[in-house]
């Protein structure tokens, strides 16, 4: 018998104009675990930036909570104690460590209360 291991991958797909965007799904077992579905990205790195904190949640045997993905941000956009924010954004060629030498743009906000 095959241990029951959880994985995740990137299915491409095209929608109904042509335009290739990429799924991600998991399993939280092996074969015998229904995929579970992980978001929709219009760029391949977007998907695979997903993929892989989930994969991160699987290796750390923890369940993805997507839920808590979106909350926890939306929670802190309106949270109405801000009085500041800030926006950047950093493109980067080759980025190291989790970007595994891709291109990538970086961006990031941030909140002040003064």
């Amino acid at each position: 018998m095959r241990p029951s291991v959880a994985s995740a991958w990137i299915e491409p797909f095209s929608t109904g104009s042509e335009k290739r965007r990429y799924r991600v799904r998991y399993r939280l077992g092996g074969a015998e675990t229904n995929p579970q579905y992980g978001g929709k990205f219009s760029t391949k790195q977007e998907a695979k930036a997903r993929c892989q904190w989930i994969e991160g949640e699987l290796a750390a045997m923890r369940v993805p909570d997507l839920k808590r993905l979106v909350t926890e941000h939306r929670a802190t956009i309106l949270d109405p104690r801000w009085r500041d924010v800030g926006i950047a954004a950093v493109e980067a060629a080759g980025a190291p460590g989790m970007y595994s030498g891709l291109n990538v743009v970086v961006v990031t906000a941030d909140f002040g209360t003064h």
